[in-house]
């Protein structure tokens, strides 16, 4: 009688460790057999931390403490199809520098992460697009000086918060550097670190055509490049040359 009794003890306690087991395998993402819905642990709050509208755009999202494999961050450009990025890192950020250009097209980004083959729900979607912007003409006024009109073409993915240009003498732009996209690059890239690059914006943009100020610059032949900040960064326009006699 205890012999039976004691098997049924067995029994029983081997089922409610099987089903404890299988009840601990299914809440494991790792486990292809998991109950968990698949936005319970699918990332969230994706944001754009930095870019420079050039050639890199860095994400943050935020995820649960679970013990992922890495993560895929999916992108399409504004009007095409989605493609897929892989990383292996667990880190919640990523930087994206495939073939990255802010200043010709617009991006969306969402996120999944992977355990072991599992994949879970996607992320908010990201999209990021710059404004547009171009100079409208050049002018002069009789009470302040000469300036330059330039006009919103579109805000992009938030509003429009400054406006303004970035300007050089022609002479100062190196001479290897004689491609239109080369020069708009160094532009973009070095007016916060070099002397002779120079910027004036509107820091309250009310209108679609902002007016910007010439009157400090002095005689000689400049590179001009419009641009316009919104939430996400900078867009860039069209570069013009602009003589000051």
């Amino acid at each position: 009688m205890k012999t039976i009794f004691h098997k049924k003890i067995v029994w029983v306690l081997l089922i409610l460790l099987t089903v404890a087991c299988e009840d601990w395998e299914w809440d494991n993402p790792h486990d292809e057999n998991n109950t968990l819905d698949k936005d319970e642990w699918a990332p969230s709050e994706l944001k754009l931390v930095s870019t420079n509208s050039i050639d890199y755009v860095t994400l943050q999202w935020k995820s649960s403490n679970m013990n992922y494999s890495g993560y895929v961050i999916e992108k399409k450009e504004i009007g095409k199809d989605w493609k897929e990025i892989y990383t292996e890192d667990q880190h919640n950020e990523y930087t994206d520098e495939d073939e990255v250009d802010l200043r010709t097209t617009g991006y969306t980004y969402r996120v999944r992460a992977m355990a072991s083959g599992n994949y879970s729900g996607s992320s908010n979607e990201l999209t990021i697009e710059m404004p547009e912007i171009e100079i409208d003409g050049f002018g002069y006024h009789e009470d302040s000086g000469p300036y330059c009109l330039l006009r919103i073409v579109k805000t992009g993915s938030s509003d429009v918060r400054k406006a303004g240009i970035i300007y050089a003498l022609v002479d100062h732009i190196n001479s290897d550097q004689n491609e239109p996209q080369e020069i708009d690059d160094f532009l973009i890239r070095h007016w916060n670190d070099d002397e002779n690059i120079f910027r004036i914006y509107d820091e309250e943009v009310e209108d679609d055509k902002p007016i910007i100020n010439l009157k400090d610059l002095d005689q000689g032949h400049y590179h001009i490049l419009p641009f316009a900040k919104n939430e996400e960064g900078y867009g860039y326009g069209e570069r013009k040359t602009l003589t000051r006699k």
